[in-house]
């Protein structure tokens, strides 16, 4: 609560700074979710000792391939605008 309540009071004293602060930061994670999906998919495709014995089904490999690959597009997207913030 009181994380809150110190941003609410800051947020209008210090104006636009906050807004220009979270939005790279929230940028930046986007591109942390694609590293954390491919790791799950290779320990999913190639580490059997660590999935139990279970063969995980080639199909969906290749869904999570293609998400793993949208979330590279839109995390690398976000960063685009971001020097706009700046100037």
């Amino acid at each position: 609560m009181a994380v809150t309540l110190v941003s609410t009071t800051g947020f209008p004293l210090l104006g636009k700074a906050p807004a220009s602060l979270l939005i790279p930061a929230g940028a930046l994670n986007g591109l942390i979710l694609p590293v954390g999906l491919a790791v799950i998919l290779w320990v999913a495709a190639r580490r059997r000792d660590l999935m139990g014995g279970y063969r995980y089904p080639a199909w969906l490999l290749g869904v999570g391939v293609l998400a793993w690959a949208l979330t590279n597009y839109l995390g690398w997207n976000s960063l685009t605008g971001i020097s706009a913030l700046w100037s």
